[in-house]
Parts: C-alpha cells; structure tokens; sequence
C-alpha cells in the first residue's frame, strides 16, 4: 500500500462544553474527506474558553502553535489552515507565511464574516491581507461573494477557489406540515451583531395566534434579551437558552420554519443544518446568505436590520404553499451544494 500524503491541518476541532457553536467544518472535513486519503496532522486553535480570556493568555497559546507550526510544517507537503478574524487572523496569516517559506503548498481559509468590516477599517489589515494571498498558493473562498470582495482587496483572482461550506448531510423524510401556529426557530449567538433584537420587535409585531418564536442560544446580551421579552408581555416568545443534543434535535423535528437575522456572516452552517431538517428558512440578505439563498426560491431574505422588513417576511410563511415549495427546493440542493463529498472533491484538487 502507497504511503499517504501527509497533510498540516490547522483548525478548530475540539468538541467541548465550553465552546459553542454549529457543526464543525474543519473536524467535518477531516472525519469524512480527509483521513481516508492523507496522513493529516493537526494543530488545534479552538478557543479555550467563551468568553475568550484575556490577550496575554491567547497569545501564549498562539506562540506556543507557531512553534508546534515551525516543527511539524517541514515534515507535510501541504497546509490547510482555517483562520477566523481579529488575532486568528493575524497568528494564522503568520502560518501561512511561515509555510511558505518552507516551500509548502499553502491553502489559507478565512472563515469568519467580521473579516470584512475589519479590513475596511484598518490600513495595516488590508496590506497583510495582501501579503497572506502573496504568500498562500490557494485562498478558499466560502462563496462567490466572498471571492469577490478578497478580489476588491486586491487578492488574485486565480488564487481564489470557491468551496461552500458543508455539513455532513443525512437522509430527513419529515413531512412538512401545515401546522398552526407557525414555529420558528433561532440558534445562534445572543448578541447584537447577529439581529437579535431586530427579531424580537419583530416577533412582538405579528400576530401572537400565528407564530410561536423560540429563541435558543447564549452569549454577553442574553439578559437584555430576557427583560426585553419579559417587559413586552408576549407568551408566544419563548426563551431556551443554549441547547445541544437531544433537545437541539428535538427542535429542528418539531418547528417549522429557521430565522437567521444576523447583520454579517462567514457562511453560516446553520443554515445549512436547518435545511437538512426541512425548516424554512428566513435569513438577512448580507454578505454570503444570498449566495445560499434565492427569495421565495428555497428560502425568504429580508434586508439586514430593517425591522419591518423581518416583520413582512415572517408573515409570508404562512403562505403554506410557498413555504413547502421552498423547503422542498433546499432540502433537494443540499447534496449537490454543501455536502462534505462536494467539497472533498474541490479540495483534493488543490491539495
């Protein structure tokens, strides 16, 4: 048997109950792409806590990666390595430079939708963005639009490779009913950042005998979130808290419909898992959703932070016709679109 290629992975892969979040792409793409076909290495940079600690602590832990980096980078012939924003962005971009130094063939995948509002910001930012796409042989872009947006930054365009997000996709026969009330569901974060506050005075507007919202998550606004549901004497608004496992899957079974109001995004996964559930999607028209979602074609968009907007948009679900309709079509795109063996395919050839 051919001795397999061996690969550097440098990504978040822990599961743990400290960090939170949706799947994880990178710990998807070494489970069910990778590990058949490579050797593959990890470097794990999954935070230690949420909230993170505080910057002496993380840059510790990220001089203490570069130096794994710097001993195990010569030993592969090729590099992937997921970076986030902010100080991710700064120690990942190191990495890439580092390695390909080393001659490695470097395929660098910002992942985090803050990325862009960072960039417009700061000068400094932009030019190492240049010198991190000077330095990497491939930029994995997580849909067109972001490909578009690292080309305005002045990225080559033949560097940037689109690869959508993937989930590892399962077989659902729920039927989509035409329930009353209508539920709909919002997993995430519990901040500004991601529209929360815009869905609650929009959920405090329609109709309280139509829609039942279960707001389920954690994070710095969570209690401004509570009083503001508690103050507007609404029962039809039910806040869960942090959900896993059993009763995060017993949500996608029994709701309807998935709203997702978030002001910037990467490219949301979970979105991805509501559509793998057959939930109807309602998502923010910024940066990638788009690229996931064509209007009253497999999901509905409304413009990012317009309240009454949302508010319209939330009342078209009751039109059960279109709602099935767009359920159906995004269920049916999902294998050819987001799954795990599409974009195994797309990295194999770069690798």
């Amino acid at each position: 048997m051919p001795k397999k290629k061996r690969i550097l992975f440098v990504g978040s892969f822990k599961k743990s109950n400290t960090v939170k979040g949706g799947q994880n792409t990178a710990s998807i793409l070494l489970e069910k792409a990778l590990k058949s076909h490579y050797k593959v290495i990890k470097i794990d940079s999954t935070m230690i806590s949420i909230p993170p600690p505080n910057l002496f602590i993380r840059a510790f832990f990220a001089m203490k990666r570069i130096v794994f980096f710097l001993f195990l980078a010569p030993t592969c012939k090729s590099i992937i390595i997921f970076s986030a924003d902010g100080l991710s962005f700064i120690e990942k971009g190191l990495m890439a430079i580092i390695g390909k130094l080393l001659m490695r063939n470097v395929i660098f995948c910002p992942r985090s939708g803050y990325l862009l509002e960072q960039l417009d910001k700061s000068i400094l930012l932009k030019m190492y963005l240049k010198i991190i796409g000077f330095f990497s042989n491939h930029i994995v872009c997580q849909s067109q639009f972001w490909k578009d947006q690292f080309s305005r930054h002045g990225l080559k365009y033949e560097k940037l490779i689109v690869i959508n997000n993937w989930i590892d996709i399962k077989l659902n026969n729920k039927e989509i009913l035409n329930n009353s009330p209508i539920k709909v569901l919002y997993l995430g974060w519990i901040t500004r950042e991601k529209g929360i506050f815009d869905l609650i005075a929009a959920a405090q507007k329609v109709p309280s005998m139509k829609f039942i919202f279960y707001i389920c998550g954690d994070g710095k606004d969570i209690n401004k979130i509570r009083d503001k549901i508690e103050s507007s004497g609404k029962n039809n608004i039910i806040l869960k808290g942090w959900i896993s496992g059993d009763e995060k899957l017993n949500l996608f079974k029994s709701c309807d419909a998935f709203i997702f109001p978030s002001h910037s995004e990467g490219f949301p996964n979970a979105i991805l898992e509501a559509m793998m559930h057959k939930l109807s999607i309602v998502a923010s028209d910024t940066t990638s959703l788009p690229d996931i979602i064509q209007h009253k074609k497999n999901g509905l968009l409304f413009a990012a932070k317009n309240i009454k907007d949302l508010e319209d948009t939330i009342l078209l679900l009751d039109n059960f016709k279109l709602r099935k309709e767009m359920t159906e079509n995004a269920y049916n795109q999902l294998e050819k679109r987001f799954s795990v063996k599409s974009a195994k395919q797309k990295f194999m050839r770069i690798l």
